[in-house]
């Protein structure tokens, strides 16, 4: 993806969804972030690094197309989520804000937990420390003032620019990887998108270069979107896509039919995770950690949730797609019941398209609650037998007993 000349393209492309704002302003429903374009680290972020697997991801050796996808991550462009990152909490105060709220209640719904997650989720190997400037900073104009909307490149860092720019008497921003600022309840905030500039276009501050954060609406607010949000919307930071299909007709359950709520790239429901395929891209995981299956295979994996053994048998199927198979449980909970979770990826470029995709494994009519929340393929997990028989690609995937806590694989090519 091109840095420079592209913004105005790029903005187009991602922001201009109308069917989304209608959605969000009901609350219906939260997709990704819509903010499609990955940019450079600025001066306080962890150095660039090289993945460990740049020649080849897991098996796969498709060129890498530049911009989110599902290949490997070029840290040129993007946060690296390894080790210790700092990011600054803001709270910008509209003057048409429809419920007043404390700057320590936003914090405590979206920071606590979704430090506590990384922390989890990353196995140690990233901690994110999450400082605020504890109080509301006032804006000059009304929240649907147009140069401040989400929608577009330029009206996005507006408004972040008045907020860093009115912070800056009471932070060091040299000190931090990247910025959150949260909007106060106003109706022109309804949703939660990341900012991501190229170099050179970003938000300058103190001699240094802004050019990752993520603005909080209003969506922060609902029963199921806090935390999961703030997790989302760092995911895009660190280079993962929108898992989601972007097909906003209603009932608006298509949106979610790729991944559900087993990636918090799609669905942000309770027992959202990241797969281990975007463990591994995010270099949480390692090589060791899957198995790749070229020739007829057997390997025990571990439910993903574990630091040791095995989390994954990958099965190439043609070089920019492969299935990989997984242990997780419905709920998030290690302790509860687990199974495997089968899946096909892509390392096309193409947003909308399902570049994940969940195979189902039963109807998800045996929870209806569930259904009516958009969240699909709540039955999805395999316990037992035959999981996939691809005539085309000449293989088969099935679970051929339990060890414990870990499911027996068996890929036959």
């Amino acid at each position: 993806m091109k840095a420079a000349g592209n913004t105005r393209q790029l903005s187009a492309l991602v922001y201009g969804l109308p069917e989304y704002l209608q959605v969000r302003r009901n609350r219906k429903i939260h997709s990704a972030a819509l903010t499609l374009m990955l940019s450079p680290l600025f001066v306080a972020a962890a150095p660039a690094q090289t993945s460990p697997v740049s020649e080849s991801f897991l098996g796969l050796t498709a060129p890498d197309p530049g911009g989110l996808w599902e290949g490997r991550t070029d840290y040129k462009r993007s946060v690296r989520p390894i080790g210790k990152l700092r990011a600054i909490m803001l709270f910008a105060h509209f003057p048409d804000t429809t419920v007043e709220e404390t700057t320590t209640s936003l914090y405590e719904r979206l920071a606590p937990e979704g430090i506590a997650f990384f922390d989890r989720a990353s196995y140690g190997k990233m901690s994110l420390k999450i400082d605020t400037l504890p109080r509301w900073i006032s804006m000059d104009h009304a929240s649907t003032w147009p140069n401040y909307s989400c929608r577009e490149f330029q009206s996005h860092k507006t408004y972040l620019s008045e907020v860093i720019r009115k912070a800056a008497s009471g932070v060091d921003f040299t000190r931090y990887d990247f910025v959150y600022v949260v909007g106060s309840h106003s109706l022109g905030m309804p949703n939660s998108p990341t900012f991501g500039a190229p170099a050179g276009q970003g938000i300058q501050i103190q001699g240094t270069e802004i050019c990752h954060a993520v603005t909080f609406g209003n969506d922060i607010r609902g029963d199921r979107w806090g935390w999961q949000t703030l997790a989302h919307e760092t995911g895009h930071m660190f280079s993962l896509p929108d898992l989601c299909s972007f097909n906003y007709s209603q009932p608006y359950k298509g949106i979610q039919r790729y991944v559900g709520f087993w990636d918090l790239m799609g669905f942000q429901a309770i027992g959202s995770e990241y797969l281990a395929w975007q463990k591994r891209k995010l270099d949480w995981l390692g090589d060791r950690d899957f198995v790749i299956a070229t020739s007829t295979t057997e390997a025990t994996i571990s439910p993903i949730y574990d630091k040791d053994g095995q989390r994954a048998v990958v099965v190439p199927i043609n070089p920019s797609e492969a299935y990989v198979a997984e242990v997780r449980s419905r709920d998030g909970k290690p302790q509860s019941e687990i199974g495997v979770l089968l899946y096909r990826v892509s390392l096309k470029n193409e947003p909308g398209k399902g570049p994940i995709r969940i195979i189902p494994n039963k109807s998800d009519g045996i929870n209806p609650p569930m259904e009516q929340r958009f969240i699909t393929l709540y039955n999805a997990l395999f316990y037992d037998g035959l999981m996939l028989d691809n005539a085309e690609s000449h293989f088969k995937i099935e679970i051929t007993g339990r060890k414990g806590r870990a499911y027996n694989i068996r890929v036959t090519r």
